[in-house]
């Protein structure tokens, strides 16, 4: 590896990196180019413990600025070592905080209505509530829809409200 004292930039090749607050790098490179910028080649990315994370993302080429997101290229999500899902480009967010996004697509299968893929967008609505929306659909043409809203307005009281319907192609 090759360390620049002065500008606190460098280059690491076949590394590891552990970030905070809880992601771990592995990359053929792995290239600090800022305060809190990182690119990684041919490497994965998860906040699992690694080296047998139960979920990751391996990837090509990604730009990961802390507290901010990770900007991914050719992603493959995996779920242990099995590969789920593909895509030529992810967005993650980084942030400490929670953020409002796109969560991981859920891919499943029902005895009832077949293969579904499930959809879901995590909303901060406020400091204490947020909100997922869920979207699901199924192979046999039956689509469901739900949402999950969570408050806790101080320590000692929370609350959550879950609702889901499905229009059942098979339904009579």
């Amino acid at each position: 590896g090759t360390f620049h004292l002065d500008t606190k930039t460098g280059v690491l090749e076949e590394a590891t990196a552990d970030l905070p607050p809880t992601f771990h790098i592995v990359g053929s490179t792995i290239e600090k180019i800022g305060p809190a910028t990182y690119r990684i080649k041919d490497g994965v990315f998860t906040a699992c413990e690694i080296p047998d994370p139960e979920w990751s993302f391996t990837l090509s080429e990604a730009t990961i600025t802390l507290d901010d997101y990770a900007r991914m290229k050719n992603v493959a999500f995996r779920a242990g070592p099995v590969p789920l899902l593909w895509t030529p480009y992810l967005i993650w967010p980084t942030k400490e905080d929670r953020a409002s996004g796109m969560l991981v697509p859920g891919i499943g299968y029902s005895n009832q209505r077949g293969g579904f893929l499930g959809l879901s967008y995590f909303w901060v609505t406020g400091r204490p509530t947020d909100q997922t929306i869920h979207l699901d659909a199924y192979t046999d043409g039956s689509i469901g829809g739900g949402i999950e809203s969570r408050w806790r307005p101080d320590e000692e009281s929370a609350g959550l409200f879950q609702g889901y319907a499905i229009r059942d192609q098979n339904a009579t």
